[in-house]
């Protein structure tokens, strides 16, 4: 019974703490949604606002040059 008591206590510090709550943020922000959707669908997105798929865009892009290369 006291571990029922201490697990339901840990389950609700949990939710409420930022590892939680920054899961979640994913989901409230559309624009990002919107540029990942735009990637995945393969269009082109403006990348500025976020440097780490810009620079995940030149990691590819390199790739695909030296796969050209090498043919």
């Amino acid at each position: 019974m006291i571990w029922l008591a201490l697990f339901s206590i840990l389950a609700l510090l949990l939710q409420r703490s930022q590892c939680f709550q920054h899961h979640n943020a994913f989901r409230e922000r559309p624009a990002t949604n919107e540029v990942v959707a735009k990637i995945l669908g393969g269009e082109k997105a403006d990348l500025g606002d976020y440097p780490f798929l810009v620079l995940l865009d030149c990691y590819k892009s390199s790739q695909d040059v030296t796969s050209y290369a090498s043919r």
